[in-house]
């Protein structure tokens, strides 16, 4: 896999999504641009919480998020296919409001189809071209069901293919 991936995947997720603003913060008496923010990307893992002591909690949690995770891969005739998982996180604070949460979860992942499908005719930083999945698939996602409220999270596959490292 080529390392400069997921750092070209983040920075167009990062400036393609800028302008989509989630809740983040929960249980509101008014809307206000201070509720709601940016999705933020991250490689690999959410950032780790403070938890010595000492340290001052964030009040600001990482979601929404979009975290990019290679999955898998293979190297076929100097050639490589990666496999990275887009696990999307949004905050669904009010309790009861599962319609907000999986209203803000649509459209992040519609957002994140409207941002990816060009790379498939245009690659990546000229590098990376997205492809579907062995059934034919574009961005085939699921829903997890395990995550603890008030976070919703799902899982979208890309598939990637690019020319290996020499």
């Amino acid at each position: 896999m080529n390392p400069l991936l997921l750092p070209a995947l983040k920075a167009r997720l990062l400036a393609d999504l800028a302008d989509l603003r989630l809740d983040w913060r929960g249980p509101v008496k008014e809307d206000t641009p201070e509720d709601t923010r940016p999705v933020q990307v991250f490689i690999g893992d959410l950032p780790p919480k403070k938890r010595r002591p000492g340290d001052v909690e964030k009040p600001d949690g990482p979601f929404p998020c979009v975290v990019l995770i290679p999955a898998s891969g293979q190297t076929d005739d100097g050639e490589d296919a990666v496999t990275v998982a887009l696990v999307c996180g949004v905050y669904c604070g009010d309790a009861g409001d599962a319609e907000g949460a999986e209203t803000d979860m649509a459209l992040l992942l519609s957002r994140i189809r409207q941002s990816l499908t060009p790379c498939r005719k245009e690659a990546l930083d000229r590098r990376y071209r997205l492809t579907e999945d062995a059934k034919g698939r574009l961005f085939p996602w699921e829903k997890s069901d395990m995550q603890p409220r008030p976070y919703i999270q799902a899982t979208v596959m890309t598939h990637w293919r690019m020319k290996g490292l020499e």
